[in-house]
């Protein structure tokens, strides 16, 4: 009795884990526009241009030079333009698991519940939340 409880243990914990990665994988942004020179960089240290059609998942940073402008749209349906001279890093993204025919860029509201945390090192930015 006492092995098929650590074993359920052990297969809760795993579904539990499986879940989380499920949501973290969920929760992205899209780039949808980039004016200028904007570069990417992610949380192992890897630096590359930004461009239209790229995700971004948590732990990217976002800087855009003088003359430059990126447009963001994240999976909660969020809004985000980065002015020049901005940079920003993405600390948290986590949403709950939401079924939608729709791409999220299309959509008008939040489908599930969602958590995003950003850090703006400095610059300016707009946002449609």
């Amino acid at each position: 009795m006492k092995t098929l409880r650590i074993y359920a243990l052990i297969c809760g914990l795993s579904l539990l884990g499986t879940l989380s990665a499920q949501a973290a994988q969920l929760a992205t942004a899209k780039v949808m526009s980039v004016t200028g020179t904007v570069t990417k960089y992610t949380a192992d240290g890897a630096e590359s241009p930004l461009s239209a059609g790229d995700i971004l998942t948590e732990g990217d940073g976002i800087t855009t030079s003088y003359h430059s402008v990126a447009m963001l749209v994240f999976s909660n349906g969020s809004e985000l333009t980065l002015e020049e001279n901005t940079h920003i890093t993405i600390r948290e993204l986590a949403q709950k698991p939401f079924s939608s025919s729709q791409r999220y860029e299309q959509l008008q509201a939040d489908p599930s519940q969602s958590q995003t945390l950003l850090t703006l090192n400095y610059g300016q930015l707009f946002g449609h939340v």
